[in-house]
């Protein structure tokens, strides 16, 4: 059986878009868990035996609540569909007979259609594909999104999203990739994402998003900083400058800023030479409007 996950807020026609692919599936052996995140408008959804609906009792955000759903899942497979996208009718066939195929990978996944009022294009460009997790998430991107995944249900049922509302998927699959690292590319288009509407989390506000993802990328240079992963110089290079533009971004958050900047240094501190983080640190304490920016872009732009 498979155990589907859907986090949903305040989308009830797009959630019945979502329910309808599902149900429409050429494998119909699931089971539906809706984890209804303190919607203004609880859900009553009788359509189906197979769906069953939690209501968080405040807002968490999608990877707490996809937590919920893996706290209850029976499913042998699990995958992870967002009430704003929706699958073609063979997604789970064709997904379930590759993991079934490639039992040493954790997750299969498939290429996924953005569209936007009467345009559809490529979520992911062609370099983004790949066939293990680390350290192509950070150096090539992440080839797959949260909705094109069919996941081993005995790997992930330990790991759990964080709390942050943005890059909490990027943190979870890098958990994943430290325990089994192979994955599976499926060349096919089974995922349709609706990019269009003012409910969607991205859109909300650019510092607060900066500041959640901010919080994951820490996570995840906590899970890598004592793997060989680290001693990667591509991967090493992205998490300096995502660090440094972070602290940029941090002075818009007063309430925020001394211990996140200290976890910023710190973590810069192991990255940097000696020489590159005295710099860093340096002119981002000591300069300010223009002199600061130039001087921390030259800094960001050697790595590169």
């Amino acid at each position: 059986m498979i155990t589907i996950i859907i986090p949903y807020y305040n989308r009830p026609n797009k959630l019945k878009r979502c329910l309808d692919s599902i149900l429409k599936q050429t494998f119909q052996d699931f089971e539906i868990l809706v984890v209804d995140d303190c919607s203004t408008v609880p859900l009553e959804l009788n359509i189906d035996s197979r769906i069953t609906v939690f209501r968080n009792t405040k807002n968490l955000g999608p990877g707490l609540s996809r937590n919920v759903g893996l706290e209850y899942a029976k499913g042998n497979y699990i995958a992870f569909l967002d009430s704003d996208d929706y699958w073609h009718k063979e997604f789970l066939e064709i997904t379930l007979k590759e993991i079934k195929n490639n039992v040493d990978v954790s997750f299969v996944y498939t290429k996924a259609i953005d569209f936007f009022k009467n345009k559809q294009f490529s979520k992911r460009g062609r370099d983004s594909y790949q066939n293990t997790i680390l350290p192509n998430i950070l150096i090539n991107k992440r080839g797959w999104n949260s909705s094109s995944c069919l996941w081993d249900a005995h790997l992930i049922k330990n790991i759990r999203f964080g709390s942050t509302k943005n890059w909490e998927d990027y943190a979870f699959d890098v958990e994943v990739g430290l325990i089994n690292n192979k994955i599976k590319f499926i060349d096919k288009y089974l995922v349709y994402c609706d990019a269009q509407g003012e409910d969607k989390l991205s859109k909300s506000n650019y510092y607060s998003r900066s500041l959640q993802k901010t919080y994951s990328q820490l996570k995840i240079y906590q899970l890598l900083k004592d793997t060989h992963y680290i001693k990667n110089k591509y991967l090493k290079s992205y998490l300096i400058v995502q660090f440094i533009t972070s602290l940029e971004i941090l002075e818009q958050f007063e309430n925020k800023r001394k211990g996140l900047e200290e976890e910023l240094f710190f973590a810069l501190e192991a990255l940097q030479s000696k020489l590159a983080f005295k710099l860093t640190k340096f002119f981002y304490k000591n300069s300010f409007g223009r002199m600061k920016q130039k001087v921390l872009n030259k800094i960001k732009k050697y790595f590169y």
